[in-house]
Formats: C-alpha cells, structure tokens, sequence
C-alpha cells in the first residue's frame, strides 16, 4: 500500500473483546490517494485474509508467538493498575484460581497434557504437536470468520465535512451511513490471489533472544533500605569511560544496572549540532530526512519491536538523538544496522521517486497544520531555538 502511495501506517488486532462476541480490525492511515482509492485498500485486506484462510500458516509463526509471549511475562515490567485489574475479572470466568493471573498471559497454559500447568519455568516452544495444533485449529477459527459478509467499513475524513445527513445522538459526531455497492462486494469476494500483488506471511524473526542471551551478567543488590538516611541516599551516577574533552569527538558515560536484574541495556546517543536548527528550512529538511528513515526502516525494526528492542530517531535543537534498548542478546546487530542505513546507506531511506516524496511531504504538511493546536511548551522550545 506505501508503494502504491495509498497508506502511511497500518496495523491490526482485536477490538472489542467480549463474553458474547470479539471484534478484529484493520486500521489503514490513507493518504490523499489512498482515500481515492479506498475499494482498492479493501481488496488489498482481503486477499491477505483469503490467504490465511487457503493455506496453512507456518508452524513458526505460533513458535514465535509464544517465545515471545514467554518473555514478557518474564520480564514483565508494572503497569497501569485500571487495565490490570479489567483483565484479571475476565480471566476470573475462563480460568482456575492459580491461573488467573498467567493464564491470559501465557500461550498454550491451558493445553498442556495435564490439566493444568502451573510451573514458571520458561518454556522455549510447545510441549507438543499436539499443544500447537490446538492452538492452530482455534485461529483458523477465528480466520475463517473474517468474510466479507462479516465485515463494515468505517472511513474518517475532513473531507466529508459538509456532506453529512446524520448526527450522533451524544457526542454530535456528523456522519453518513450507505450500503457497499454489491459489485464492490463481488470484487472483494473474489480479490486478487495474495502472491499475485506481493503479499506473503512474515519471514522468521530474527530477533528473539536465545536462552544463553538471557544470561544476567550481575545479580541486582536485593538489600532494602532501612533508615531514612538509607532511603533518601543518591544513585550513584554513570562514570566516565572515555573523554576526548572539548576538541574530541566523544564523552562516553556508563552505568551498570545493580537494581533490577534484566538482561538488557540501553544505549543513547547524542550528536551536537546547531546546524539542522539554524534556518527552518533546514529544520523542515530534518524533519523529513527523520520520517524518510522511520518509514523505511519500519518493516525491518517492526521484527525487533515484538522482541522487545527498541529504537528512537529525534531530530533536535541541539542535534539528533539515538535510543536503542532492549535483550542484550541482539541489541547490538540491531543497533548496527539502523545506524549503518542512517548514516552511510542513504540511498536506502531517501525518497525513491518523486510519489514517496510526496507522500512523505504530505505528512509533514499535516503535522506542521497542527502547529497552532499543540502544548505551549511545544511552541516555547521552537521560539527559542529560531532567531527572528
């Protein structure tokens, strides 16, 4: 669809998800075009579903899955209390007592050979073939539920402004409801084979730590604090490991975690510059090269995001910011590749012709028409970066 110049971002889950029913949706963020072209966009969804529903997903996909899901329940960190608790009732009525809080968490808890499993060693794939087809035989299911019939379409456009008929009752939200033409229908029925418009399941993640990768290097200091001398004593902070001082190229500081106990590490990078600021056409040059390498290196980072790795591109006042965090065991070969396409393989996140460009050139616009509606301290850091 980004080829094509008809989306900028898409993405896919569960909805609403009730005792009764379950909702799945796709969300496409269209461009100009795309919203042109949004029974094409459609017929795209569906031929990805007809390929789901005519051949038989890949054992891996469900190996990953609960490889993945495996690790955040080990390395879970504390969310927000509201959430929590609405799924700890839900699991209340599908669950046992001493699975009411692993159960929904977990993949595969419920199908293991004894009735139950309770043990919190962690587990590197299924206990059998039998525990994965299960699991496959309920999202094909689920799959084979997601027709054409089953499905609605809502699109949302300021374009639309004006050329309403109806008005929601609480929140007068204008809107207009009609029939898909039963033609559209029929060409959706029938879309295009997946292979035949570059559709494909995803390839094997690469990403997914090894069990030897999750090795904690040094135990967490597990002592509490006891007087309030104790509770209110500083952190010691991260030390100097290289200074080329003010001539010099960099200043490298370092911090061993001694609290938490995570196999992980968090790298940040600052490059000093007054130069992506000093004009704003300079800055809107920035900002674009930014959104350039974000959406081109999506499909790649996309991988590393489900196994929990991470990374943050900002183009700032002061310079350009780089985050990478995430599982030791491959934040480095992640790390390398991002920052070899930013700063050497520009050709790899640079425009590819003169319709990407415009695509990225439209979102830019939009962000800049929202200027007038953002925080004040949104607005304060850019008057005191520009000179007037």
């Amino acid at each position: 669809m980004k080829e094509k110049g008809w989306a900028n971002s898409l993405g896919a889950s569960t909805n609403a998800d009730l005792s009764d029913f379950i909702t799945f949706e796709v969300t496409v963020e269209l461009t100009n075009k795309g919203l042109g072209a949004i029974d094409d966009v459609c017929e795209a969804i569906f031929s990805y579903v007809r390929m789901l529903q005519k051949s038989s997903i890949p054992d891996y996909v469900f190996d990953e899955n609960l490889q993945l899901d495996e690790l955040e329940w080990r390395y879970t960190t504390k969310g927000q209390s509201g959430p929590y608790v609405q799924s700890l009732a839900l699991a209340m009525d599908q669950y046992p007592p001493s699975l009411i809080v692993a159960g929904p968490r977990r993949l595969a808890l419920k199908e293991s050979e004894s009735t139950f499993i309770t043990s919190d060693n962690p587990r590197m794939g299924f206990k059998s073939k039998e525990q994965r087809d299960i699991i496959k035989d309920a999202c094909t299911d689920l799959i084979n539920k997601l027709t054409v019939d089953n499905s609605f379409l809502t699109v949302f456009s300021k374009t639309f402004e004006g050329k309403t008929n109806k008005v929601e009752k609480w929140y007068g939200t204008q809107y207009n409801v009609r029939s898909i033409p039963m033609s559209t229908l029929m060409r959706w029925q029938n879309c295009a084979p997946a292979e035949t418009i570059g559709l494909s399941y995803p390839r094997r993640n690469i990403f997914i730590p090894s069990e030897s990768g999750l090795r904690v290097k040094k135990k967490p200091n597990q002592s509490v604090p006891k007087t309030f001398e104790e509770k209110i004593k500083p952190i010691t902070p991260p030390s100097i490991i290289r200074d080329d001082g003010d001539e010099g190229r960099w200043t490298v500081w370092y911090k061993q975690d001694d609290r938490f106990g995570k196999p992980k590490a968090f790298m940040i990078f600052q490059l000093l510059t007054d130069e992506l600021y000093s004009s704003p056409t300079k800055a809107s040059l920035a900002s674009l090269y930014q959104q350039c390498a974000a959406d081109k290196l999506n499909e790649y980072t996309y991988d590393a995001r489900l196994a929990d790795l991470s990374y943050d591109f900002q183009v700032l006042p002061r310079g350009v910011r780089l985050t990478f965090g995430g599982y030791n065991d491959k934040l480095k070969t992640f790390a390398s590749y991002v920052t070899s396409k930013l700063a050497t393989d520009l050709d790899d996140v640079l425009p590819v012709n003169e319709e990407e460009f415009e695509r990225y050139k439209d979102n830019l616009l939009r962000a800049y028409s929202a200027f007038n509606v953002k925080q004040p301290y949104g607005k304060l850091n850019l008057h005191s970066t520009f000179e007037y």
